[in-house]
């Protein structure tokens, strides 16, 4: 044999010794538990070099051999604070030798249990905390390209995530229990404002957490259900599907399909961290129970529910809640159209278009801060626009009692701005009336126990507690009796503290029976007065003088009307003028009478 054939012989013995001494080296690495114990210790070390922070892993185990995939035993990050990161009870992974020899991490099944992670910018930090535990350290340009980093067939079962940023009140608190709805923590240079998702279970067919091509991050969504606290009350997420990207302080998703309890729907829009979080969302929903919403708005009833499209989106003044397109109905009240809040500083009311039929306006009151004077149900329609305290707002409704009593209710149509905060105020309001019941206005002054309906037009400008002008043309009718119709103008004001009243009203006529209808205390009068009504004076005495034409004759009149706790009482005086007192009074035998005189 040549010497090149035997110096050939021994090359390929020390090959063939060589690949058998890899060979054990890779079962023993990979099959032992010696092995995969210097394995854990060699992947803590590569990770460590990438985590800025704490890294604990227990241990690493495999059933198929190492190459195959690896299950990591509770696994822990934290950031250089000491704060949590991640925590998972287990962790497995399936991988390609390719991928990582070639330095990509492509895990193409991947299954996590009990985990729990925390997103956290702390106050006066201008990174998240995963930004810094995973900062690029090493040499080259900043902001370049990063390595890939992938899960395909990714599962999460049984965990937790926790979103904190920063927080800071308006005014000062002196504890975080003293706001709202928020949840609010302390944490290192202040309050931070927590997000928590209970219970999370997802099925992800894809996550992008790095990639060499462009930044951020990237989400595909097959299933995912959890119980959040974005505020105190709780929402429970059945189901959902969609895509959801991150990049920088941008919260963007795409959801093909949600479900709660019962609703159902999808959605789009993005939200903004920073300074200030800032939301975006438009919702489809296409079948939608009130009751699921009341963790965004509390005072929305338990029952009922309909379609409707909502936004939610950060506007200079708050935050607008807009329903458009609604449907809705609850076991009171039936509503089509558009109504928005913001909520902020102060309420605001905006693009309500709405047709009820009906409203119920105990339902109302419960829904917006605010206190109707007036019991019943609505039906017509209404658009508003603006804050409470100045309603630009239009409508053409009828008041009918709660319970559908068959008698017609009262109407109006209106056009103007109004303040619905106490004490209430208008501002250029035109209102016409059909039938409105003057009993309501003992919700105002339980004490003036003024009957009949009303019908006609109202012009008025000012607040109720202090200046309001007003001109009226108005009938008024008490139950099947003669008709009164009067004109005139006046203002409410207020005097020494009290409201007052400074009117003139012309009767024409003036039905004196329906008076006594309306006034017990006059129940003998009937016929017919025409001529000039002069009102003044407190709202609890006010002092009458009146230039009457009347079938009986004239009648100067010089009286006033005491409104106590009690019934009313009634003063007066005047002159009659060739009187006939059988043509206003009633059920008397002065048939022959005729005076001119003086009483008092």
């Amino acid at each position: 044999m040549s010497r090149s054939l035997r110096t050939l012989g021994f090359v390929v013995l020390a090959l063939a010794i060589a690949l058998a001494f890899a060979v054990a080296d890779l079962l023993f690495f990979t099959r032992t538990e010696v092995g995969l114990e210097r394995v854990r210790r060699v992947v803590v070390h590569q990770l460590e070099r990438r985590v800025q922070g704490a890294l604990r892993i227990e241990r690493i185990t495999s059933e198929r051999g190492f190459l195959g995939g690896a299950t990591i035993h509770r696994l822990e990050i934290a950031d250089t604070l000491g704060r949590p990161f991640v925590r998972a009870d287990s962790l497995r992974l399936s991988y390609g030798l390719r991928d990582l020899v070639a330095g990509r991490i492509s895990f193409s099944r991947v299954s996590i249990d009990g985990a729990e992670v925390y997103l956290e910018r702390l106050p006066g930090d201008t990174l998240w905390n995963f930004q810094r535990i995973f900062a690029d350290t090493t040499p080259g340009e900043a902001g370049g390209a990063g390595p890939l980093i992938l899960f395909e067939q990714a599962r999460i079962t049984n965990s937790r995530l926790v979103v904190r940023y920063p927080w800071a009140p308006d005014e000062p608190i002196e504890e975080p229990d003293d706001t709202a709805r928020l949840i609010l923590r302390e944490a290192p240079g202040g309050l931070v404002r927590e997000l928590r998702f209970e219970d999370v279970n997802a099925d992800l067919p894809q996550v992008l957490w790095e990639s060499p091509l462009e930044e951020g991050r990237m989400f595909r969504v097959r299933s995912l259900s959890t119980r959040g606290y974005i505020w105190e009350d709780p929402f429970d997420l059945r189901d959902l599907r969609g895509v959801v990207t991150m990049r920088d302080s941008v919260i963007a998703f795409d959801i093909d399909r949600f479900q709660l309890p019962a609703t159902r729907g999808s959605g789009l829009g993005r939200i903004i961290t920073g300074e200030e979080t800032r939301y975006d969302i438009e919702i489809d929903g296409d079948e939608v129970a009130l009751a699921d919403l009341r963790w965004l708005y509390p005072p929305l009833p338990e029952e009922g529910g309909g379609n409707l499209k909502f936004r939610i989106q950060t506007v200079p003044q708050g935050t607008l809640w807009l329903a458009r397109d609604a449907r809705i109905r609850t076991p009171t009240t039936e509503m089509a159209g558009n109504f928005g809040i913001v909520t902020g500083d102060t309420l605001y009311l905006t693009e309500i278009a709405l047709r009820a039929s009906p409203l119920d306006l105990e339902l109302l009151e419960r829904v917006l801060p605010i206190e109707i004077p007036v019991e019943g149900v609505l039906v017509g329609t209404v658009e508003v626009e603006g804050p409470i305290s100045s309603l630009t707002t239009r409508g053409d409704l009828r008041l009918v009692a709660r319970g559908g009593e068959t008698s017609p209710g009262a109407a109006v149509r209106w056009h103007g701005t109004v303040d619905l905060s106490p004490p209430y105020g208008v501002q250029n309001l035109v209102a016409e009336i059909r039938r409105l019941d003057l009993a309501l206005l003992s919700e105002f002054r339980p004490s003036v126990g003024i009957g009949g309906h009303v019908d006609g037009r109202i012009e008025a400008t000012g607040r109720f507690d202090r200046d309001l002008r007003f001109a009226a043309s108005l009938r008024h009718r008490v139950g099947d009796g003669a008709v009164s119709s009067l004109e005139g103008q006046g203002r409410l004001t207020r005097i020494d503290g009290r409201r007052a009243l400074d009117a003139t009203i012309e009767a024409r006529p003036l039905a004196l029976d329906g008076v006594a209808a309306a006034f017990p205390a006059l129940v003998r009068l009937t016929g017919e007065a025409s001529g000039p009504i002069h009102v003044r004076g407190a709202l609890d005495d006010l002092a009458v003088d009146a230039d009457l034409a009347t079938s009986a004759g004239r009648l100067r009149l010089d009286g006033g009307i005491v409104v106590g706790d009690g019934a009313p009482r009634y003063r007066g005086g005047g002159r009659l003028e060739n009187f006939r007192l059988a043509q206003v009074l009633s059920g008397l035998d002065v048939a022959e009478t005729i005076l001119d005189a003086s009483f008092g």
